[in-house]
């Protein structure tokens, strides 16, 4: 019971269903978007390097989404 009272419907934890298969192959994962994630995201997006962001921390991938940023 405690498993299912922790585990929540989380919109932001999931990638849609269905993904272009240009999205999924040719990019860079990043694992936390803390200061060197940060630092990281410049490098990538000044040289075009298409990324997506695995942040733990709703509230910064909400941010990211808002930024236009694939985060989940």
């Amino acid at each position: 019971m405690a498993r299912k009272l922790e585990a929540r419907d989380d919109p932001m934890a999931q990638l849609p269903a269905s993904t272009e298969a240009k999205y999924l192959s040719r990019h860079v994962v990043l694992v936390g978007y803390g200061r060197v994630g940060r630092r990281i995201v410049e490098a990538l997006t000044a040289n075009h390097i298409p990324f997506v962001v695995a942040e733990q921390n709703r509230e910064a991938v909400e941010r990211l989404r808002e930024q236009g940023m694939p985060a989940v």
